[in-house]
């Protein structure tokens, strides 16, 4: 009895914006792969779902059913295609199950910890979720007295401190 083995590489096609045309193997889903497996490029690290899991679990438990219902994804690695539906199936398998309420025989619990659903949300535009939100807070009155002056950096050096409410650079040995 002989065994065949087909090694099968999808292969995709990529005009860039300046009109170049790079073809793709399975570094394109690998590379993806990585912020779920680190352990595929040697490394000793927790994965993306585990880290959103250790967060979770060391916020308040009364917090955490909010929290897992509301995941938002931003950044330009948000958009690597499946990530929304891959972080959310990797959490669901990941979190331990609900604790039934104190006192409740049957262990079933009547807290809204039991019908906690885990929510990934992917927004249009989470690209530029950040830099937005660094735009809006640059434009708020309260945070222009913490704006480092040009005549401060050049007084005061590369670290950066805070006195007085105003934010300055001290030059560190």
């Amino acid at each position: 009895m002989s065994v065949h083995f087909v090694i099968f590489f999808f292969f995709q096609v990529l005009r860039l914006p300046d009109g170049n045309i790079v073809v793709v193997g399975e570094e394109s889903t690998l590379a993806p792969e990585v912020l779920f497996q680190p352990e595929l490029i040697k490394r000793k690290c927790s994965g993306l779902h585990d880290l959103v899991r250790e967060s979770l679990l060391r916020c308040d438990e009364k917090l955490r059913p909010r929290l897992l219902s509301n995941i938002m994804l931003t950044g330009g690695n948000s958009l690597l295609p499946g990530l929304q539906s891959r972080l959310q199936k990797e959490l669901e398998a990941s979190l331990p199950p609900p604790t039934p309420a104190k006192g409740d025989k049957n262990g079933s619990s009547s807290s809204e910890n039991n019908n906690v659903q885990v929510r990934v949300v992917a927004q249009p535009g989470r690209e530029m979720f950040t830099w937005d939100g660094g735009a809006h807070l640059c434009s708020l009155s309260s945070f222009q007295r913490l704006w480092l002056t040009r005549q401060d950096y050049l007084e005061t050096g590369a670290t950066m401190s805070v006195q007085a409410g105003k934010v300055y650079e001290q030059k560190t040995d």
